[in-house]
């Protein structure tokens, strides 16, 4: 699995839980500063990865970080590949 597909399943997940227009959204724009997203949102798109992918991102869930489309697809793309 590539990264842009990664990405394309997160733009979905957010689609699903958030009203906001994920084609909008860079995939360096931060999720709380420059979205508006609230950490709820951030949590359902991390759980929503671990059940998809099924790994664990429970220790890499982290609200102070610049939680950007690219930093969880980036963990999502190193945890499928610890998988391996």
């Amino acid at each position: 699995m590539t990264i842009d597909e990664i990405k394309k399943d997160i733009r979905d997940m957010l689609n699903d839980v958030s009203e906001i227009d994920t084609d909008a959204v860079g995939d360096d724009d931060l999720l709380f500063d420059d979205v508006g997203l609230t950490s709820v949102v951030i949590v359902q798109v991390f759980v929503s990865c671990q059940e998809k992918y099924g790994i664990s991102m429970h220790d890499e869930i982290n609200m102070a970080a610049s939680v950007t489309m690219n930093y969880i697809a980036e963990i999502v793309y190193k945890k499928l590949n610890e998988k391996e």
